[in-house]
């Protein structure tokens, strides 16, 4: 029977008989039972029971309403339940809780956890990124954001850069971080005693000290790029003040370091030769941003990719920090973790050096060959799908970035017509092309460097395929890292250099395409030369403008797009894997490799319900 029906009949037989009563007590003077003068008091004086006169009620009750009584409150009181349990159930959600942990495998060792030094080596930069701070930090998809600094200002010459130093910033033993702390790191980072790589960076950079919360950094000029150089992590001035520069290096700080990071140095193992075997950081739950989920962070260390390789499909570790393009194959484990592959700041090029082979002065060549490389099909082969066409040394989602920009397509119909043009024809109509110059024959003979990387062999045979079709004879050079630094790059001994350009935060082509770097070591590997194109880059490094120095870098690559100083292939994609009970992490793009942990305080393991 429905409850609203049960309940009906229960008060309707209530009312039914407290009138009977009411009429029984005006009938007769008897007032003596107090039961009579309870009910009468109910019909008389007032609408609604008190609870007194409630617990006289299953007195009026015959054994059957009684029955009814009971049933119905069970009715009621199971319905409340019901409906309590189905509003909590809509209403409740599972939220990150703090908790759990991780382990990653990298290849190599730490050795100098210390931002000082930590660039020159992926370890150090992966545990340095956790545990430090900087005043800027880079954040993938959104670009630089503050991080130790509150806020910052750029005085109208570009020259001045204000910063004031957030409320709250704590190093990890507990002490508060200060103005002290960010010009005693940068002194440091200048002092020569120190020799940290960073020096350049930072030679003729004054940083002084305006008031408890701000510091100002001087520059002789305006610097553009300046900005994405303020992520180096700033040190704790009242620890490494005790600690003399000559032994900087060898100091205990390296591997036992304290920061102001999300993650703070827990503990480390090491084998019987002293060979750190294992290093774990714990949350900093004082960190003064969103402080991190993940309770734990452990990275074991192995002499080479393959070990590493082994331990990760044994499951002998969660995670993978860096899985070369041609072992991708090789991983086994695939139900339980993420492979993931965000793009990198960096492009590969085919760069032509036009004082070294003569045959490449020719525009109309320069233009041949490059309509005869198949980028499509290298993405494919090279990097199995993981990456993406580039047509200038400007990335998409960088300051200068313009899609409509564009080299060229593959076509060997065209390009084949432009070498007619220029000259290069085959006498029969096959084998390699030659051009006669004044009496003296020249076969279109080219030389592509490259440094051993599989990679970079299945571009390079990929390209001479094409153009041995084309009529180009093609021999590619492999030589070893010491030989390309030692040999290749500084007496520029190369027709062609097939090579990656790793790219900072700021994507400043500069050093890359400026006349005046073209003397080793500068970075100019094409050997590219024209004042308006240098006069641009000048232009776009000294901007204080925003749109001043996207305008700059948009017409400098028109123009380097015209010269055809070289043949930009593609923007490859970093590839690791992590575990799927990671929950959190987005990684869209990277800059290094360290930049997989720049959302790590958004990542967690464990869950709990709450209601709202």
């Amino acid at each position: 029977m429905p409850i609203r029906f049960t309940l009906k009949r229960l008060f309707r037989n209530l009312s039914a008989a407290l009138q009977q009563a009411v009429q029984k007590f005006r009938k007769g003077p008897t007032t003596q039972d107090l039961t009579k003068q309870t009910v009468f008091s109910v019909a008389k004086k007032q609408a609604f029971p008190t609870w007194e006169q409630w617990k006289h009620l299953p007195r009026l009750l015959t054994n059957t309403e009684r029955w009814v009584a009971r049933v119905s409150g069970g009715l009621l009181l199971l319905s409340l339940l019901v409906l309590t349990g189905r509003y909590l159930f809509l209403h409740q959600s599972t939220q990150p809780a703090v908790g759990g942990q991780t382990t990653e495998a990298l290849v190599g060792s730490p050795q100098y956890v210390n931002p000082l030094y930590a660039m020159t080596s992926d370890v150090d930069s992966d545990l340095a990124r956790l545990v430090f701070s900087g005043l800027m930090k880079y954040e993938p998809g959104v670009g630089l954001t503050p991080d130790l600094a509150q806020s910052y200002d750029i005085s109208d010459d570009g020259k001045t850069y204000t910063f004031v130093l957030r409320y709250g910033a704590k190093w990890h033993d507990g002490n508060p971080v200060r103005v002290a702390d960010v010009i005693a790191t940068f002194s440091m980072i200048q002092s020569p005693e120190y020799k940290s790589p960073l020096s350049v960076q930072f030679s003729s950079v004054s940083v002084v000290q305006v008031d408890e919360r701000t510091v100002q950094f001087i520059l002789p000029e305006p610097f553009a790029p300046f900005l994405s150089t303020l992520t180096v992590g700033i040190l704790p001035s009242h620890v490494w003040e005790m600690i003399p520069p000559r032994s900087a290096p060898l100091a205990e700080l390296n591997l036992k370091p304290i920061g102001s990071g999300p993650y703070r140095f827990a503990t480390f193992t090491k084998d019987k030769v002293g060979s750190i075997l294992s290093y774990t950081l714990q949350r900093n739950p004082d960190y003064y941003a969103d402080a991190p989920k993940v309770d734990h962070l452990t990275f074991k260390f192995f002499p080479d990719t393959m070990s590493a390789l082994d331990a990760f499909n044994n499951k002998s570790v969660d995670a993978i920090g860096y899985i070369p393009r041609d072992q991708l194959t090789s991983i086994t484990r695939t139900h339980d973790v993420e492979l993931v592959r965000p793009y990198l700041h960096q492009y590969t090029a085919l760069f032509f050096n036009q004082v070294h082979q003569s045959i490449l002065k020719d525009l109309n060549v320069r233009q041949a060959l490059a309509q005869a490389v198949p980028k499509e099909e290298i993405i494919s082969q090279a990097l199995g799908g993981a990456g993406r066409m580039v047509n200038g040394p400007i990335l998409p989602g960088m300051v200068g970035y313009d899609e409509t920009i564009h080299q060229s397509n593959f076509d060997l119909a065209s390009a084949g017509t432009l070498l007619d043009t220029a000259g290069w024809k085959r006498a029969d109509g096959t084998g390699v092309r030659s051009k006669t110059t004044d009496g003296k024959t020249q076969t279109l003979s080219l030389s592509m460097t490259m440094v051993d990387y599989p990679e970079f062999r299945t571009v390079a045979d990929l390209i001479k395929t094409q153009w041995q079709t084309l009529g180009v004879d093609l021999t590619v050079t492999v030589v070893d890292s010491d030989t390309m630094q030692q040999a290749v790059l500084k007496e520029h001994d190369y027709d062609m250099l097939l090579s990656g350009v790793l790219l900072g935060i700021d994507p400043d082509p500069y050093p890359f395409w400026h006349s005046s770097q073209v003397d080793y070591p500068g970075l100019n590997i094409a050997l590219y030369a024209d004042k308006d194109a240098d006069a641009l880059l000048s232009k776009a490094r000294k901007a204080v403008k925003i749109e001043d120095r996207q305008a700059a870098y948009v017409d400098f690559q028109v123009k380097l797009i015209k010269n055809v100083a070289a043949i930009f292939l593609y923007q490859p994609a970093y590839a690791f894997a992590r575990s799927k009970d990671v929950k959190g992490a987005l990684t869209p793009e990277i800059i290094t490799p360290a930049d997989r942990f720049a959302d790590v305080t958004s990542w967690y393991i464990k869950t709990k319900r709450v209601v709202e």
